[in-house]
């Protein structure tokens, strides 16, 4: 009998976060999110990429989980050029609630003045 040893090959989260971008820039926004979470499970401490798993629920018309991460990261401090202000305006522009789009995206003007 032949003795045998296995080798763990461990990914890390860049290497998921890698394979991220190529499923976004292919369009493969199920492959995309499959990606971003094994990256997350990785790397939970890296908030950048929890924003990019909130972006894809967005795309996703999955509105109200994209906004639970997003005042998740808010309350953790996490407003990487006002991205979450604005994502958060997106996010209820598509759950059919313009006045409260409205008052995050007048927020993220007053700090980002030349922004989107």
């Amino acid at each position: 009998m032949e003795n045998k040893k296995v080798i763990r090959f461990e990914r890390d989260a860049d290497y998921y976060f890698a394979k991220y971008m190529k499923a976004i820039e292919r369009g493969s926004l199920l492959d995309a999110l499959t990606y971003i979470r094994s990256a997350i499970a990785k790397d939970p401490e890296d908030y950048s990429m929890q924003f990019c798993m909130a972006e894809i629920y967005t795309e996703m018309n999955m509105f109200e989980e994209s906004s639970i991460i997003i005042y998740d990261l808010m309350s953790k401090g996490f407003l990487e050029n006002g991205d979450c202000l604005y994502c958060l305006g997106c996010n209820f522009i598509g759950l059919n609630e313009p006045e409260r789009a409205k008052d995050f995206f007048e927020k993220y003007l007053d700090i980002f003045p030349n922004g989107e």
